[in-house]
């Protein structure tokens, strides 16, 4: 994509390097794909060349609209070709390239900016039934305007401008039912537009009859982020909750047999809102709850590059009381293979979490193997982490483990923040686990008293 700045950039606002012929490139990341941003001499022309575009994509440009203005927009571009505007206060003006037309489109009615309607309705004191049917004449009308330029090549773009569509109409008449008792000044604070807009009480009862939203029936639907808003809090409209009280975990399961259900052909967009709903804060008040849904979304979706930040995120928050099982997390054998703690249920254990540069941990290592040699009919396993897995192999060397019943796990340092956050900072840490893996109790492994009562318990 090339701009034609109007106003140049100066004084360094942006951090840059030049290249070797002089031009200066930056380089943003944009979910996980990198775009190459150049700038000529002059300060005027801006050049962005985004890698790894298979298809037509909706991207994210930045520029300064004034010398200390930037200004962040969505484009809607097409692979294999150069799109190329002009910048005139702040707004871009599309001159050339096969994407001219769509993104014309999308300008004109709003469809990748703040939307108007979404700060003031378009008028006031009607039901919501004359203001729901007003803003679905106007979304019909945006779509039979497109129907003229639509692409005959690219499903792609035509889901994706049907769900921009179809999305903006839904928050349109949504934002309007949250305001309907609103004073004219009050649509004046931006800021209390945007708390009415997320806020969880436009859900409550009374703002009937529910609003419909149409499903687009292609995966590329997804590009539109406000379409992923407008799914997102359709589907979840009885499941929000307001206060920050005890909510049944049948709940959870119950959301996720309806977005099964209302997604049942789109498996990509089934998987991504499912992702959306256990990171939205107004769903789900315990973390805690989230166990079975998170076991069968990994059941459903095991490749899912959303999986591993899902249960670090659960995991994090998933303190251990007693009883609590302790987290499945991933760690590693000491001969590279991968195992999870699971593998210590089955038999009551001694957990000990240690580092390799703590000096009291090291004496630990020696208190635990001449432990091991007194104990029956408990294992013994040590986690260490925070640490390179080769320094941790060479630690181990110098103690004398050889029981059976001894298990010797690393963690990698994502884990170790989870430990930490699951247990606590301490190590250090001895851990008391049952026969099941649950969570019993923790202490110093100096503490000989505490743990002749464990054995003896």
């Amino acid at each position: 994509m090339k701009i034609q700045l109007e106003t140049p950039e100066k004084d360094g606002r942006m951090v840059s390097m030049p290249n070797s012929q002089g031009v200066q490139r930056i380089v943003m990341v944009q979910e996980g794909q990198t775009a190459v941003r150049a700038v000529d001499s002059t300060g005027y022309l801006v050049t962005y060349q985004f890698q790894q575009m298979k298809k037509a994509d909706l991207k994210f440009i930045s520029f300064f609209k004034d010398k200390t203005t930037l200004t962040m927009q969505n484009v809607f571009l097409h692979s294999n070709d150069t799109l190329v505007c002009l910048e005139r206060k702040g707004r871009l003006i599309f001159e050339k390239g096969s994407a001219v037309d769509i993104n014309r489109f999308l300008q004109k009615y709003l469809l990748l900016e703040r939307d108007s309607l979404q700060r003031r309705p378009l008028m006031r004191n009607v039901s919501e039934e004359i203001y729901r049917n007003l803003m679905r004449d106007i979304a019909d009308r945006q779509w039979a305007e497109y129907q003229g330029f639509q692409s005959r090549q690219d499903e792609s773009q035509n889901a994706f401008v049907q769900a921009a569509i179809e999305s903006q109409y839904y928050h349109r008449v949504v934002f309007y039912n949250a305001t309907k008792d609103w004073r004219d000044d009050m649509f004046d604070d931006l800021q209390r537009i945007r708390q009415v807009e997320s806020s969880p009480k436009k859900y409550q009862e009374g703002l009937t009859p529910r609003l419909k939203l149409y499903i687009v029936p292609h995966e590329d639907a997804w590009m539109s982020p406000n379409y992923r808003r407008a799914l997102l809090s359709f589907l979840g409209e009885k499941y929000v909750v307001d206060e920050l009280s005890h909510k049944e975990p049948s709940k959870m399961m119950d959301f996720y047999n309806d977005v099964d259900k209302a997604l049942a052909n789109l498996p990509k967009t089934r998987e991504e809102t499912l992702n959306l709903a256990l990171a939205e804060k107004g769903f789900w008040v315990a973390e805690s709850e989230k166990g079975a849904f998170i076991e069968r979304f990994e059941r459903d979706f095991p490749q899912s590059k959303h999986l591993s930040g899902i249960k670090m995120r659960y995991w994090k928050n998933t303190p251990m009381v007693v009883g609590t099982q302790i987290p499945s997390l991933p760690a590693l054998n000491q001969d590279s293979t991968s195992t999870t703690l699971q593998r210590l249920a089955g038999k009551k254990t001694l957990l000990l979490l240690w580092n390799t540069w703590e000096d009291s941990c090291q004496a630990a290592l020696t208190a635990f193997g001449t432990l091991g040699q007194k104990i029956k009919n408990v294992q013994l396993a040590t986690l260490c982490s925070k640490n390179r897995f080769e320094s941790w192999k060479n630690a181990l060397r110098n103690y004398p483990f050889n029981k059976p019943s001894e298990f010797h796990f690393y963690a990698d340092y994502l884990i170790g923040d989870v430990l930490e956050a699951v247990f606590t900072t301490k190590r250090p840490l001895l851990i008391l686990l049952d026969e099941k893996g649950r969570y019993v109790e923790s202490g110093s492994l100096f503490d000989s008293q505490k743990i002749s009562r464990w054995l003896k318990e």
